[in-house]
């Protein structure tokens, strides 16, 4: 959980999650990060881990990645988190902040 609560403090543009954890599952995580805060759209969620693997809580996750990582297609999923998190990010300021 200290993860979890990290994440939503540091607003990451990505976080990376093997599907097995020690204490959690990346799914788990992404739970319970989605119900902490509204921001958790911000912080966007990688799985290690195939599609398959992670059933109806797919929907949690912007990209899945399989295991073993080739660095190819992680990395073509952090850019796209990246960039997500940008147009996301300029959305809500432009909903909130006065023109």
């Amino acid at each position: 959980m200290e993860a979890v609560e990290a994440a939503l403090r540091l607003m990451p543009a990505a976080v990376v999650l093997d599907r097995v954890l020690p204490k959690l599952s990346a799914p788990q995580v992404a739970e319970r990060a989605a119900s902490r805060t509204r921001r958790r759209r911000l912080v966007r969620l990688v799985a290690l881990a195939g599609p398959d693997e992670l059933g109806e809580q797919r929907e949690l996750f912007v990209a899945c990645v399989r295991q073993p990582v080739d660095p190819d297609p992680l990395a073509a999923a952090l850019d796209e988190a990246v960039r997500t998190r940008a147009l996301l990010t300029r959305a809500v300021r432009a909903a909130i902040l006065p023109r």
